[in-house]
């Protein structure tokens, strides 16, 4: 398995050094087609509005949404040129950039606002009433060493507990209330619309919004990315990307009601479910004090050996 992961890297790291396809030539009406790879998730809402809306037409492009399942495959298909841009997590950014992948952060999807977004959530009647009696404990998390691992571990350090008492079990996260009522975990990191569905249900918060408890109030959840031949290459395209995208974030922002209508079309959440999701902060600027935070942590876990350069992985708007 090391041997193929090698592999893969290598062939990403070949393709992006070579710089991919260049951009498709202009099509009727002089739009220039960009292909993004984005998980199905709310965050990219305000992708899909713009479609509807035409933001991205305005600006010259045509819009090809790619459904992939996590930020790993989007970035190798951007990486390999496939894609011209890709959405993620910060965390799974900073390890590709640990990788030596050339990957180059444009612009933010979704941040934490005022509602309630993310949790550690425990059955109701549970003896766990804090970070710290999670000690011991197995918790379910959607990924090991991703994001929602990293975050809790940090907090069970801040809290003065040791971060090496927590148990994970990954799983999808439609799966962690039935393990959670099953008694195979004792708490699970869950966010919307699984949170409201907890909430509802009569499961207790243990924690409220962990990663902005660490790297304060608009934390980026979730950012957009390209590689770095193809944001020297083509800066016209990449700031009309960031510009329509900057117009979509802040149409979805002002349109709640609208983001939820439109998130059943392309998620599996239904709509009375969305009807009562809170919905976090459509936010287009990078918050580089994010990638700051999680990749300080990331280091002292052993993750990644470097932190990360920020100079070189976040582009600096022109």
């Amino acid at each position: 398995m090391r041997k193929l992961a090698s592999a893969v890297l290598l062939i990403c790291i070949a393709a992006a050094a070579c710089g991919g396809p260049a951009d498709q030539a202009p099509g009727a009406g002089g739009t220039t087609t960009v292909k993004v790879g984005i998980i199905p998730t709310i965050d990219v809402a305000p992708l899909y509005l713009a479609k509807q809306k035409g933001f991205f037409t305005e600006h010259g492009l045509e819009l090809e949404l790619k459904e992939v399942q996590t930020g790993a495959a989007a970035t190798a298909a951007v990486m390999s040129g496939e894609y011209q841009f890709g959405f993620a997590a910060p965390v799974p950014e900073i390890q590709a950039q640990a990788k030596g992948l050339p990957i180059t952060v444009i612009a933010g999807a979704i941040a934490q606002g005022d509602p309630l977004s993310q949790a550690i959530v425990v059955r109701k009647g549970s003896p766990i009433k804090a970070i710290g009696d999670l000690a011991g404990k197995t918790v379910a998390v959607n990924a090991l060493q991703g994001v929602n691992d990293l975050v809790l571990r940090a907090a069970m350090e801040k809290a003065g507990g040791d971060p090496g008492s927590l148990k994970f079990l990954p799983l999808p996260y439609p799966d962690m209330r039935a393990a959670l009522d099953g008694g195979r975990v004792d708490a699970a990191f869950l966010i919307e619309p699984f949170l409201s569905g907890a909430s509802a249900a009569g499961d207790e918060v243990v924690l409220r919004n962990p990663q902005g408890d660490l790297a304060g109030k608009g934390t980026a959840f979730s950012t957009y990315f390209s590689s770095r031949s193809y944001v020297a290459e083509h800066a016209k395209t990449v700031d009309d990307f960031v510009a329509a995208l900057r117009e979509a974030n802040e149409y979805a922002q002002a349109h709640p009601d609208e983001v939820r209508k439109i998130i059943p079309t392309f998620t599996a959440i239904k709509p009375d479910v969305a009807a009562r999701m809170a919905i976090a902060d459509y936010r287009t600027g990078v918050d580089e004090k994010t990638f700051e935070v999680l990749g300080g942590f990331m280091k002292e876990y052993g993750w990644i050996k470097d932190a990360p350069d920020l100079k070189s992985l976040i582009r600096q708007a022109p």
